[in-house]
C-alpha cells in the first residue's frame, strides 16, 4: 500500500484564504467544490475591470470587503480542519 503524504494544514489554510478553493485542491479533498470556488474567483477577477465605478458600486464594494474577509477566514479555517 502506498504511503499517504500528509499535507500541511497551514499551507491549505493560506491557500484557501487568498484563493477560495485552492486549499481544497492542494489537499485533494472536495475537488469539485474547490474547483468551482477557484473558477468563480478567477471569473470575478477577470470581470472586475469591466464594472463601472459608480457611487452605488463603490458603496456595495465597501460593504462587501468585510464579508469577503469573513468568508476568507471561514474557508481558511475549514481547509485547516480538513487537513488535520
Amino acid at each position: 500500500m502506498p504511503r499517504k503524504i500528509k499535507k500541511s494544514p497551514l499551507a491549505a489554510a493560506i491557500f484557501n484564504f487568498f484563493v477560495w478553493g485552492l486549499g481544497y485542491l492542494y489537499l485533494g479533498r472536495r475537488i469539485a467544490f474547490g474547483a468551482i470556488l477557484v473558477l468563480a474567483e478567477l471569473l470575478s477577477y477577470f470581470l472586475a475591470p469591466f464594472l463601472s465605478l459608480s457611487e452605488e458600486f463603490i458603496r456595495l464594494l465597501t460593504w462587501s470587503i468585510p464579508v469577503w474577509l469573513l468568508m476568507s477566514i471561514a474557508f481558511a479555517y475549514d481547509a485547516y480542519q480538513e487537513a488535520l
